[in-house]
């Protein structure tokens, strides 16, 4: 008689056991899915951000280029979408000839190879 006792107590831990994991489990699943919303959520809100300050430079190269028009300066302001940067170029006056760009058109290309180049080696996917 104490060994079916025994046994049937085992039982009921152990069945409380069970559903205790399965409980620990379903909360686990649920915060999992949690987390990656909240990872989607925040990529989507960086892009975003990202795209917003791309748009408010390009306005402010044209403002930019607005002010410096009346001055009579041949100075124009730019913004390189390949490098995520602002440049500068300098113009003649008379015949509109660009005298000076800076960076160069030769360091813009070297710096979006090197943006290529160090996304390549720290790929987020790997």
């Amino acid at each position: 008689m104490e060994i079916q006792n025994t046994t049937a107590s085992n039982f009921t831990i152990q069945g409380g056991m069970k559903s205790a994991l399965q409980k620990t489990r379903t909360e686990s699943v649920k915060s999992d899915s949690a987390t990656a919303v909240q990872k989607e959520s925040d990529d989507a809100a960086s892009k975003k951000k990202e795209n917003d300050l791309k748009q408010e430079l390009a306005k402010l190269a044209e403002d930019l280029n607005k002010e410096m028009s009346p001055l009579n300066i041949n100075v124009r302001f730019g913004f390189e979408d390949k490098i995520d940067e602002m440049f500068v170029s300098v113009y003649e006056k008379d015949s509109n000839k660009l005298l000076r760009k800076i960076p160069s058109d030769e360091a813009i290309a070297l710096m979006a190879k090197m943006r290529e180049i160090i996304g390549i080696i720290f790929d987020k996917k790997a």
